[in-house]
């Protein structure tokens, strides 16, 4: 073949190569393309939990935050009202009181293990907690949780307790026998536990409803389109 034949060919060749090139180019492109298609969808669903759960812990933590809330004040834990020695009724709601501020303490705690929870929530949850009831994106959180929240409430309200020796828990422990703080603490968390996650459902309700107050487009994007 003389040089001429042999430029053609080169030629052709490199041609070859750079069309093969551009199609694999083309192909890792389109990756990232298809894989960002439900993107839009999981931030969503990421971004509601986390407002929801932000503005729930801000409530809670807050003075009188489980006592003041429609959908989070708990009521007397059981050890509290059955066994031989039950708190009398007359000063039940104050106790309740007290034990709601001493949840406080365990809000501001779980508040911390919570971040970053919501990176729990995957791709394909994010069609079913958008399109979903009105809680379906707590209930899901929750589920993968689990008793994380508890644990860690458990120790932040025991120290509570400790500090403040309040006079009317301390005076109804008393009355409980064989009761430790640990299992006063223990059985706070536990109520606290399912009030905070009441709140955050609540909190996941109002953004719904109202996506526009929140003022991100994301949202707001997302549940005109749901």
């Amino acid at each position: 073949m003389n040089e001429v034949g042999m430029d053609s060919v080169k030629r052709q060749a490199n041609r070859r190569e750079v069309l093969v090139g551009i199609g694999a180019a083309a192909a890792l492109l389109a990756l990232p393309e298809a894989a960002t298609a439900a993107a839009p969808g999981l931030d969503a669903a990421r971004r509601l939990l986390r407002l929801a759960s932000n503005r729930a812990f801000a409530k809670l933590s807050a003075p009188n935050g489980f006592w003041d809330s429609p959908v989070a004040r708990f009521d007397l834990p059981e050890l509290f009202v059955r066994g031989a020695s039950p708190v009398p009724a007359a000063s039940r709601e104050q106790l309740q009181r007290r034990l709601n501020t001493v949840a406080e303490a365990g809000a501001r705690r779980a508040g911390q293990a919570a971040r970053g929870t919501s990176g729990l929530i995957k791709k394909d949850d994010a069609a079913a907690i958008l399109h979903g009831e009105p809680t379906s994106g707590t209930s899901l959180l929750r589920s993968r949780i689990g008793a994380r929240l508890i644990n860690v409430m458990i120790p932040a309200i025991e120290r509570a307790l400790l500090a403040e020796r309040d006079p009317v828990v301390m005076a109804a422990v008393r009355r409980l026998s064989g009761v430790e703080l640990t299992d006063v603490a223990k059985a706070i968390a536990l109520k606290a536990d399912s009030a905070i996650w009441y709140q955050i459902g609540s909190e996941e309700g109002d953004i719904r409803r109202n996506p526009q107050a929140t003022g991100d487009r994301v949202l707001i994007g997302a549940f005109a389109a749901a």
